[in-house]
């Protein structure tokens, strides 16, 4: 076999390896998808915040009255918002290129723009509860009012705002743009996203 010939035998059987990959992602990527909206949906629901705004006192203070819909909506949103995207290649006799996923963009005005992510209180305030728990981290973001933990009192029963004082959200819960909840459940989840996207790349369970 000449030099000439080795080379061609090597450029078709990238060619061809480099066609199975991007074959074998194509019909795998809607299970890819799903398998990281399960991941995610997982990670969100059990996450401490996502708990604390439907039974704690979170939820009073935030005034949420139907939690359980609006976190939903929420949730369901961020799983909508998944892409992958693949890019192989050959390059240079080797195989170059990347699998790329995509989702809740950085700025989140998808989340915060949608219907429940915020409300009118009694008094005819909007309340942009979303937006605060990501971006306002422990600035004020209600003036003249403090919460008072009163069972059975307020909104949803656990408490309400009375005048004086100013109010921001708890520091275990506050979030700015780069660290809010979203970034830091899915650095926790991170890992388990990876397995996801190597089983559908490779057919292995990991």
């Amino acid at each position: 076999m000449t030099a000439s010939n080795l080379q061609d035998l090597e450029n078709k059987m990238v060619n061809a390896t480099v066609q199975a990959i991007n074959k074998r992602i194509a019909a795998n990527t809607p299970k890819m998808i799903d398998g990281v909206k399960e991941v995610l949906r997982n990670a969100f629901e059990g996450s401490q915040l996502w708990i604390d705004l439907q039974t704690d006192i979170l939820r009073g203070e935030i005034g949420l009255v139907a939690p359980a819909q609006a976190l939903q909506q929420i949730l369901d949103a961020m799983c909508d918002s998944i892409q992958i995207e693949s890019n192989f290649h050959a390059k240079n006799k080797s195989i170059g290129g990347s699998l790329k996923l995509t989702a809740i963009p950085s700025n989140h005005l998808d989340l915060i723009r949608l219907p429940l992510a915020s409300f009118i209180s009694e008094k005819g305030h909007t309340i942009n509860y979303l937006d605060w728990l990501l971006h306002s981290g422990l600035t004020q973001v209600v003036t003249d009012y403090h919460f008072i933990e009163k069972p059975g009192s307020g909104r949803v029963g656990f408490g309400l705002m009375v005048p004086k004082g100013n109010w921001t959200i708890p520091g275990e819960y506050a979030g700015t743009q780069n660290d809010n909840f979203i970034t830091r459940t899915l650095e926790q989840c991170h890992e388990q996203i990876i397995k996801v996207l190597i089983r559908g790349m490779t057919n292995k369970t990991l």
